[in-house]
């Protein structure tokens, strides 16, 4: 029984289509949300280099960190260019993007995302474990089209036109 449970939980798959051994992914502190906000207030900003998105993680650093600020750009890049987005980008400034080394709790999704908005707070989590990979998800711009209100948060689209516009550009509904 004992070797069973270990081959479970080797091949567990999370939702987010990434291969991970995982009985209970993390929390991130989205049940608390004052807590969420003073962790991610205490971390230091870093800056993508050209739409200068703030960026916070304790889990990414150093050149890996440095290639994610740049391939966060170029997402951006095709975001807003897809969406014709007027701002250049001001409404994705104000949020922190949040980098989390991998899938975590929430309250949607069967309890696991790997990347969620807390719009208020002016925060995107996302999970590093997916980005990084460059899977075929494209978590940030799914987040971000749900901040610019692209996207419901219910993931209801009725309108099959702006359906099949959302699928166009972030490849992922």
């Amino acid at each position: 029984m004992k070797y069973l449970s270990i081959l479970v939980l080797l091949f567990s798959i999370s939702c987010t289509g990434t291969q991970r051994a995982a009985i209970s992914p993390p929390e991130v502190g989205l049940s608390n949300t004052k807590r969420l906000q003073q962790t991610v207030n205490s971390l230091p900003v870093n800056k993508t280099p050209k739409h200068r998105l703030k960026v916070v993680s304790r889990e990414v650093s150093g050149n890996e960190l440095k290639s994610t600020l740049v391939k966060m750009d170029k997402q951006f890049d095709e975001f807003y260019r897809c969406f014709n987005i007027k701002d250049k980008g001001n409404l994705a400034r104000n949020f922190s993007h949040y980098l989390v080394d991998t899938v975590f709790k929430c309250p949607d999704h069967n309890g696991t995302c790997a990347g969620y908005i807390k719009r208020k707070e002016k925060i995107l989590i996302i999970s590093m474990d997916v980005f990084a990979k460059e899977s075929p998800m494209p978590l940030l711009k799914h987040e971000w089209a749900h901040a610019y209100r692209i996207y419901p948060t219910s993931h209801i689209v009725p309108d099959k036109k702006k359906r099949g516009k959302i699928k166009k550009c972030i490849k992922y509904m």
